[in-house]
């Protein structure tokens, strides 16, 4: 089974293989997750060598407390455990909290317990969804240990309920935009920033994005609610445009980009707002170049020709053919947070490092995301990577704050 590099944990990989496994046996079990939820005060503090003592001493302990315990790093801030059998949780949380002394000081880790009861209609795909609703929830509150119950459950929001609510929003336009700024090294000042879509439902539960777009492209929905995000971005910027914000992106599908009617509709609602066509870019994915290559290159050039660029968004998530992107006209190609989150470890930045130069051998500019500590920031700086988005730099921020953000981050228009 596959191994973490830092931990010698088995990995996320190994976990989702052993998951299947379990499902297959009809058989409850019982996992909990554990999530160490103040690393990037660590490593700011202590450096990554203090993140990394703090990751290892967690994933330690949890195989100390219990060896029958079957202990996985599943992504570099969490663990996963699968046990048959509840477990103490108070006592598990005491023995994670207790001090990991740092040179001449100790620092006190701060975790989250997740627990789930598994059922036999479950499957990964709905403990992942399971996870992710009791994350986004808790992740502002106090609670450190969280039992994911019937109620909890019943929250995760059911496909008919969340169908419901996707097209209640789609009909009432209830969706709204976060912006995420995102830094130009050189300048050191905001160059453009990222509209993000985020949907909280008739009951006032915020619906995790993940979960919203894989049910909203499983059921062909992408199209229209990106129509609404598309309106509301040129809606925005319109209403300020003595803001020197540069350029917003947008997150376009496959369908989407191959729209034949896309040009059009992008000449409409800019000039419905009296927005340029130049304040926008487009960004898509790997996948989308993978459906069909020639004639994405096709609707590039023309969309180029009318004013817009574009991002490829996610790279290093799929299996890009690199003439295709070479050839392409991106503008900027973005790496994904799962590269990003590699640098932690030596042989993996020096890859990540050789992706990054054979990028701007291509021409094309970087950005990072998902950029979140200081050992991620100077391997920015020493690799030259043109741009920085992520929580090290900002939280996406609603209207008003990002209008703030923008003023105090942006040279003065004029």
């Amino acid at each position: 089974m596959a191994t973490d590099s830092l931990t010698g944990m088995l990995d996320k990989q190994s976990f989702v293989r052993k998951l299947e496994e379990r499902f297959k046996t009809k058989e409850p079990f019982v996992l909990v997750r554990v999530d160490i939820i103040h690393l990037k005060s660590v490593n700011e503090r202590y450096g990554h060598i203090g993140g990394d003592k703090v990751i290892r001493e967690t994933g330690e302990r949890l195989l100390r407390y219990d060896s029958s315990l079957e202990v996985y790093r599943t992504n570099p801030v969490s663990y996963t455990l699968i046990t048959p059998k509840e477990i103490n949780l108070n006592e598990l949380f005491g023995v994670l909290s207790e001090p990991v002394v740092m040179e001449k000081e100790s620092v006190v880790p701060k975790v989250r317990l997740f627990s789930l009861v598994t059922k036999k209609s479950d499957t990964e795909r709905s403990v992942t969804t399971l996870f992710k609703h009791a994350s986004s929830k808790y992740e502002l509150l106090r609670e450190r240990i969280v039992v994911i119950d019937e109620a909890l459950r019943r929250e995760a929001l059911s496909e008919d309920t969340l169908l419901k609510e996707i097209l209640t929003a789609i009909e009432k336009e209830s969706f709204f935009v976060v912006y995420q700024p995102v830094l130009d090294m050189q300048s050191g000042k905001m160059i453009s920033a990222e509209a993000l879509t985020r949907l909280i439902s008739t009951k006032g539960e915020f619906i995790h994005p993940g979960l919203l777009f894989e049910y909203a492209e499983e059921k062909r929905l992408n199209s229209a609610i990106t129509n609404i995000v598309l309106k509301k971005v040129c809606k925005f910027l319109g209403e300020h445009q003595e803001l020197n914000i540069g350029s917003v992106s947008v997150n376009m599908t496959p369908d989407e980009i191959l729209d034949s009617k896309l040009p059009e509709k992008l000449k409409e609602v800019t000039e419905a707002y009296g927005v340029k066509l130049n304040q926008l870019r487009l960004e898509m994915t790997e996948r989308t170049i993978q459906k069909s290559p020639e004639e994405i290159a096709r609707i590039m050039e023309k969309l180029q020709d009318m004013g817009t660029g574009f991002y490829l968004d996610d790279f290093g998530t799929g299996y890009s053919n690199l003439s295709s992107l070479i050839t392409m006209p991106f503008e900027c190609i973005k790496l994904d947070k799962s590269l990003i989150d590699m640098l932690e470890e030596e042989d993996k930045a020096k890859m990540v490092a050789l992706i990054s130069e054979m990028i701007h051998i291509g021409k094309a500019r970087i950005i990072a995301e998902g950029v979140e500590t200081k050992k991620q920031m100077d391997f920015i700086r020493e690799n030259h990577i043109d741009r920085v988005q992520g929580y090290g730099y900002s939280r996406p921020l609603k209207e008003d704050d990002f209008v703030t953000f923008t003023k105090e981050h942006t040279e003065v228009k004029g």
